[in-house]
């Protein structure tokens, strides 16, 4: 009976829009989140990358919201190469239900206020965008998933995202766990436990691994921030580098909604990822080697990480409706470097690029939007196809895959692989190179500043030793 009542008064604690779902984060209620956080010896100051932001502010309704600031920090990024291209970012998380409509009021910070023929609104839709004085009114919708970024007065260094999800709502239970305001540490899932939740308005300073199959969920916030960054080295336990991790091959792992930031190496560890699914989720990040997604299926997702932000490693993968931004170092969709076996059944459909970081012109070593690096295994890619891809601005080049000029020992193939509906505002910096006779690309209604590819022009943009491994259609 005591624990009876404990678990009562627990209940009672909790604010009812952790139980019930909730629009959006009261900045005074995400205040107090970070003061417990503040609190928090274990954190040096110099090593905190997360706050409030001080750049924007947001209202709805007349209620001040809670608005997001993941930032450089030198004390952490002590690289020039990675501090110069990469950004600060601002989000502001929403929940909204199908049919629910709110109207964002956002204020810039500063003394003159937001100028609106500098100001862009990229990837929302159905949204109208309006001034006044000095405030944007931008009306959001309900009923889809939306990845939004705002440019505001022309400020490309402090991006505003805008994250709309369907309403998540939570509760503990002997298999599930509320992860729920500020909490810090290793949760090491027990075998009883098979659903983690971080609702919206909690801040989760840690990582999650588990030896069996779990789910994790809610529009919260998990973080390694404070926690030192490094590659992996052998006999150390890779997942604890990872915000949330499996361990075992063929364990499988569901994140919905979730907001990754700042991992001490891969933001999701699983292994070979059959099975995975990520559905709605969000991950930013400055370091290398803060890969993103491995698994088979990559939804309504977003990733400005600084390295690759989708492993195509196993067959029978599904990414639809993904944002991203490329930054300094890594490749939107990466083949592996090396040997990681033939793959077949990929899909790729509906893609949003808000912008390249890469796109600097010096082209010897390519970051890209497609690649496949040092694939020198007799492995065969098939049945590939890359669907209505979208960018908002240039990248450095669009799809690579070489041996680093490297003579071939063996003989890779591609093959079915299929490129189409590709919108590009602008010439890439550096050529398309597919750089082995087995491999073959075929390209359709692909448009580079309104121009298509034809076979004609072909050679503006696919390097010369490459020509004969594109099908232009």
């Amino acid at each position: 009976m005591r624990y009876l009542w404990i678990w009562i008064l627990y209940v009672l604690w909790l604010p009812l829009n952790v139980l019930n779902g909730q629009t959006y984060v009261l900045r005074s209620d995400f205040e107090k989140v970070l003061k417990a956080r503040d609190a928090d010896a274990s954190l040096d100051d110099s090593l905190k990358v997360f706050r409030l932001s001080e750049l924007y502010s947001a209202y709805i309704d007349g209620e001040e919201l809670a608005v997001y600031n993941y930032y450089k920090n030198k004390s952490v990024i002590r690289l020039g190469y990675i501090w110069n291209t990469t950004t600060n970012n601002h989000w502001i998380q929403l929940a909204l239900g199908e049919n629910e409509e709110k109207v964002l009021e956002l204020i810039l910070n500063q003394e003159n206020g937001m100028a609106p023929h500098r100001t862009k609104v990229e990837g929302l839709k159905g949204s109208s965008v309006s001034f006044v004085g000095n405030k944007l009114r931008l009306s959001v919708k309900g009923g889809m998933a939306q990845r939004g970024m705002i440019v505001v007065d022309g400020n490309e260094s402090e991006p505003l995202f805008i994250f709309v999800d369907a309403p998540q709502t939570v509760s503990a239970s002997d298999s599930a766990v509320v992860l729920d305001g500020y909490h810090k540490g290793t949760y090491k899932v027990p075998p009883s436990v098979n659903r983690i939740s971080i609702p919206l308005g909690a801040y989760y300073r840690g990582n999650i691994i588990s030896d069996h199959d779990i789910q994790v969920d809610g529009l919260g916030i998990i973080s390694q921030e404070g926690i030192k960054h490094s590659g992996y080295e052998k006999n150390e336990d890779n997942p604890f580098k990872c915000n949330v991790a499996v361990r075992g091959n063929d364990t499988r792992m569901k994140i919905t909604g979730v907001t990754s930031i700042e991992p001490a190496m891969y933001h999701f560890w699983v292994w070979p990822g059959n099975g995975t699914v990520y559905e709605g989720v969000k991950a930013f990040s400055f370091l290398y080697e803060t890969d993103a997604y491995i698994g088979s299926q990559i939804l309504d997702c977003f990733s400005k990480v600084n390295d690759d932000h989708v492993k195509l490693y196993i067959s029978d993968i599904k990414v639809e409706r993904l944002s991203t931004y490329l930054q300094g170092n890594g490749h939107t969709f990466q083949f592996g470097w090396g040997n990681y076996g033939s793959r077949k059944n990929i899909r790729v459909k509906d893609i949003t690029v808000f912008r390249d970081l890469n796109n600097q012109k010096e082209c010897k070593y390519v970051r890209s939007f497609i690649n496949w690096r040092k694939p020198d295994v007799p492995n065969v890619i098939e049945d590939v196809c890359f669907e209505n891809i979208r960018f908002y601005a240039p990248v450095r080049s669009f799809c690579v895959m070489d041996n680093d000029g490297k003579s071939w020992l063996s003989t890779p193939e591609v093959r079915n692989f299929v490129i189409k509906n590709v919108r590009l505002p602008q010439k890439p910096y550096c050529l398309m190179k597919i750089e082995n006779p087995s491999f073959h690309v075929q390209v359709e209604d692909f448009l580079i500043d309104g121009v298509s590819l034809t076979n004609e022009n072909v050679s503006d943009y696919i390097s010369n030793k490459s020509l004969n491994n594109f099908i232009v259609k």
